[in-house]
């Protein structure tokens, strides 16, 4: 599996403007295989960020907040 992530990291990647763009930097799950994931990482040096997983989104919606202005008195209703 590795061995075609080397692949893939070493390759290029076709724009939408048809465009061949190498592939600088790839994310791996640390979860699929731990130990062997982390070694072959390291061997790609900086081009290459293991991340864990979780099931919490890594992108959060909006969120309500207060907003000042001025005086506190003026606070905007949420």
């Amino acid at each position: 599996m590795y061995g075609k992530l080397t692949e893939v990291l070493n390759g290029t990647f076709t724009s939408a403007s048809v465009l061949e763009v190498p592939i600088t930097q790839l994310a791996v799950d640390s979860g699929y295989a731990g130990t062997e994931g982390y070694q072959w990482a390291r061997k790609q040096g900086h081009r290459v960020v293991v991340l864990k997983g979780g099931s919490a989104p890594i992108v959060m919606g909006p969120a309500r907040a207060e907003i000042v202005l001025g005086r506190p008195e003026q606070e905007l209703a949420r």
